[in-house]
Parts: structure tokens; sequence; C-alpha cells
């Protein structure tokens, strides 16, 4: 993102590229709604297909893609959008709607506004635990997640806690080689 902001032709190419990924992903959930295995409007699709891209962007840089100058308020309002739609067409119980959360208590993890970080970050780890498993690296994830929430609320044995559970996760599912692994100590 802070390259996106100061370089124009940089930040347009982004652009361009995010715009193309979007539409080839509209392209599949179409299909997945033609064949009837998802029921959305192509609106509810879009916001289902922001959802997915979170997975494999970090939130300030995709927002930062399709807006440079957006806001906290402006990220946490297109991830409540998001939630909803996933919500409407996955039901609450659906990794995407965690990974929805997940992207809530980060935005609002970012925004300083603490207690609301560690409540999505919460909904988001009970929904994987449910779906996922207690072993799985998004559960190590949002273990993660609640660390640095309590880490920021200044809870510190709480925070270790967490972080010590996301570790051991990493450690058995990905290995000590990983790089996830390495960020977890």
């Amino acid at each position: 993102a802070h390259f996106l902001h100061q370089d124009a032709e940089l930040r347009r190419r982004y652009k361009v590229f995010v715009q193309d990924s979007l539409e080839r992903g509209l392209v599949i959930y179409r299909s997945l709604r033609d064949s009837g295995l998802i029921e959305a409007s192509d609106e509810e699709l879009r916001g289902l297909l922001v959802n997915t891209w979170v997975l494999a962007a970090s939130w300030p840089g995709f927002t930062h893609g399709l807006n440079p100058d957006a806001t906290g308020d402006e990220a946490i309002e297109y991830f409540e959008k998001s939630l909803a739609i996933s919500l409407k067409t996955l039901g609450s119980g659906h990794p995407n709607v965690a990974t929805s959360y997940s992207n809530l208590g980060e935005a609002y993890r970012n925004k300083g506004e603490r207690d609301k970080a560690f409540e999505y970050c919460e909904k988001s780890l009970a929904i994987q635990l449910k779906t996922l498993g207690s072993e799985h690296p998004d559960v190590a994830t949002s273990y993660n997640n609640l660390g640095l929430a309590c880490r920021d609320k200044g809870e510190h044995d709480k925070a270790f806690e967490f972080f010590e559970k996301s570790l051991a996760i990493r450690l058995k599912t990905l290995g000590p080689e990983h790089p996830l692994v390495g960020t977890s100590y």
C-alpha cells in the first residue's frame, strides 16, 4: 500500500490487475450460481468476491488498491458489506463468514478499537474451530489475531497464551521451516 500511494503508475496498474482479477472471479462465481451451488445476485457475488480476495491479500493493500485514500472507516464499511453478503449467501457457519469477521477484527484493531477487534476475532475463531477443526492453519491465524488484540489491550499474559497456541498449530501443520512459523516467534 505504501508504494501504491506514492507511485501513480503502479497504483493504476495495480487497480487494473485487481479489477481484471475480480472480473475473472465473477465469471467463476456466476458459473457456480448457474449450476445451482449458490444463490446470489451479481452484486452479492461481487461482495463475496471481495471477501475471497481478502483471503489472499491484506486488507490495507486491497482497499488501497481500490481506493488509495480509503480510511479505516471505509475499510470497515467494505468488510461489513462483505459480511452481510456472506451471511446471506453462505450462512453463519461458513469459513468465509469467519474470514469476514477476522477482517473486521483486524480493521478495528488497526483503527485502535481493541474491544471490537477482539469480539470479531473471537467470532471468527468460533466458526473456524467448528468448521476447520482445532489444528488448521487458519485457526492458528485467528489465535494470532486474538493475541495481537490482547497485546494492544495491554493483556500480555492472555496475548502470550494465544500466541503460544498459534505457534503450536503452525509448527504442527506447516513445519518449522514455514515463513508463518518464523513470524510466530
